[in-house]
C-alpha cells in the first residue's frame, strides 16, 4: 500500500469517512465493484517508428481530413493522443503549433470550435480497431501541489501514448465508464488522491488502491451530466446512442441541444457534479472543529486557505471568486443538502440549481445559438455513427486481404451529405 501524506486530524476523521463509504478502484470479484482494469498502450519510445510527426506528415503534403485525421498517398492516419492533448472532461484541450517535448508550443482550443492538432498522428494500420467506440484516459504524470492532481476524459478510442493510460470497464458499459470518469474528475477524489500522492507518477497500484463510491450508490443522472460535459462532438455519436439506450429519456431532445459548450453552463453542470460525487462519498455538512475553526467536510476540502500545500485555492486562481469551482460546488452542495437531489438536477440538469446571480453576471458574453445544430436530430446522430463505423477503411477489408483497400474513404464518406 502506498503512504498516505496526512497532515491533519480533520484530514484523517475525513479519509475515514470517505473510505467507509467507498470501494478500491482496483478491486473486482464481488458484486457492486467497478471491475476495472488498468492499461497502456504505446510506448513513446520503443514503439517510435509506429507513428509520425504531424510536421512530417505536412512536409510530405499529406492532406487532412475528418476528425483530425489525415491522408498520406494511400494511408489514413488517425490523431497519437497524448497528455498535452487532453484536460478534465475535455478530449481535444489544446492543439500542438511547433518544436517537440519542453520545446513545444500549444494552444487552447475552446469548446464552441473543437477540431483536433495533435503533436503526433499513427497510421489506422498500426491501430487497434476502431468503429466509434470511446476510452477512459488520465494522465500519469502529475503532482499533489498541481491546480488538479487527476486529470480524466473520455476519448476516441484511437492510439495513446504509454503517459496517457487507460482504465477500461470490463462491462464495456459507456453508462458505468461516463460514471467512473464523473468521480475521478470530482474534487473529492483528487482531495484523496493528493494525499495519497507523494511524487509526480499516478502508477496503477496508486490508482488501484483509491476510494470510489460503490456504483449502486451512485444517482442515474452521473453519466448524463458527464456526457454533457465530455462528449460534445459528433466523433462520440456511437457513445451517445449506447447512452440513450440505457436513458430512453435522452431522445425527448434533440441530440446535440445536450451538449455543454457555454462556459457557464459547463460551470454550473460540474458544480453540480462535483455536490452529488461528494455526497455519494458520505460527505456531510456536519461541523468539526480544528484549531478552534469550524469547517463542514466538504468546506475543510474545499478551502482556500493558500497555506495548505495539497489544498484547491490554486483551482480557477485567474477567476474572480464567484465563479471559481470550489466555491460554486460549496452552494450546489448546500442547496443539495437543502432540497434534495431531485431538485438540483430537475428535469435531467435542463432546470434544477442554478448558478448564483453574483457568479451569473460574470458570464455576460452569450454564445449565439445555431438552431440547426441545436436541433441535430438523433436520426442525424444514428447516421453519423454508422459512418464513422466505415471511417478506416482496413475495418472492411481485414478479413480479405486481397481486397484493395479504398483511398480517402474518409473523404468520401462525408462528402455526399453533409450532417447538420
Amino acid at each position: 500500500m502506498s503512504i498516505i501524506g496526512i497532515e491533519t486530524q480533520q484530514d484523517l476523521i475525513l479519509l475515514r469517512k470517505i473510505y467507509k463509504n467507498s470501494v478500491a478502484l482496483g478491486e473486482s470479484g464481488r458484486e457492486d465493484t467497478w471491475d476495472v482494469k488498468y492499461s497502456r498502450e504505446f510506448d513513446m519510445t520503443t514503439d517510435r517508428k509506429k507513428f509520425k510527426t504531424l510536421e512530417e506528415v505536412i512536409k510530405n503534403r499529406g492532406k487532412e481530413t475528418h476528425f483530425g485525421h489525415w491522408s498520406l498517398g494511400d494511408e489514413l492516419l488517425v490523431p497519437f493522443y497524448t497528455g498535452r492533448i487532453i484536460n478534465q472532461f475535455d478530449y481535444s484541450s489544446q492543439a500542438w503549433i511547433e518544436g517537440h517535448g519542453n520545446n513545444s508550443s500549444w494552444k487552447p482550443v475552446d469548446f464552441t470550435e473543437k477540431y483536433w492538432r495533435p503533436e503526433y498522428l499513427m497510421p489506422v494500420t498500426n491501430a487497434n480497431p476502431w468503429r466509434g467506440g470511446i476510452r477512459l484516459v488520465f494522465r500519469d504524470l502529475s503532482n499533489p501541489h498541481n491546480e488538479r492532481t487527476m486529470i480524466a476524459t473520455a476519448v476516441p478510442a484511437w492510439p495513446c501514448g504509454n503517459k496517457l493510460p487507460l482504465l477500461y470497464d470490463m462491462s464495456t458499459s459507456v453508462t458505468r465508464t461516463l460514471t467512473l470518469l464523473g468521480v475521478l474528475n470530482s474534487l473529492v477524489y483528487d482531495y484523496v488522491v493528493r494525499i495519497r500522492l507523494m511524487a509526480i507518477n499516478l502508477n496503477k497500484f496508486i490508482v488501484y488502491e483509491t476510494p470510489v463510491p460503490i456504483p449502486s450508490q451512485l444517482p442515474r443522472i452521473v453519466p448524463i451530466i458527464v456526457a454533457r460535459l465530455a462528449m460534445c462532438h459528433e466523433v462520440f455519436a456511437k457513445a451517445w446512442l449506447e447512452l440513450a439506450s440505457d436513458f430512453p429519456e435522452l431522445r425527448l431532445r434533440p441530440w446535440k441541444s445536450w451538449w455543454a459548450v457555454d462556459q457557464a453552463e459547463r460551470t454550473r453542470l460540474r458544480a453540480i457534479l462535483d455536490a452529488i460525487i461528494a455526497d455519494s462519498y458520505g460527505i456531510d455538512s456536519e461541523n468539526n472543529r480544528d484549531l478552534e475553526r469550524e469547517y463542514s467536510d466538504l468546506e475543510w476540502i474545499l478551502s482556500m486557505d493558500d497555506q495548505r500545500p495539497r489544498g484547491f485555492w490554486r483551482v480557477d486562481q485567474s477567476l474572480p471568486e464567484p465563479i471559481r469551482l470550489p466555491v460554486l460546488t460549496l452552494e450546489a452542495f448546500h442547496a443539495l443538502k437543502a432540497f434534495g437531489i431531485e431538485a438540483l438536477v430537475a428535469d435531467q440538469s435542463i432546470s434544477g440549481w442554478q448558478l448564483p446571480k453574483s457568479a451569473q453576471s460574470h458570464f455576460n458574453e452569450t454564445i449565439p445559438v445555431n438552431l440547426e445544430e441545436q436541433e441535430a436530430s438523433w436520426g442525424a446522430c444514428e447516421l453519423m455513427a454508422e459512418r464513422i463505423h466505415h471511417l478506416w477503411p482496413q475495418l472492411d477489408v481485414q478479413t480479405n486481404p486481397s481486397v484493395k483497400k479504398p483511398t480517402h474513404l474518409a473523404k468520401s464518406l462525408f462528402e455526399e451529405n453533409e450532417l447538420v
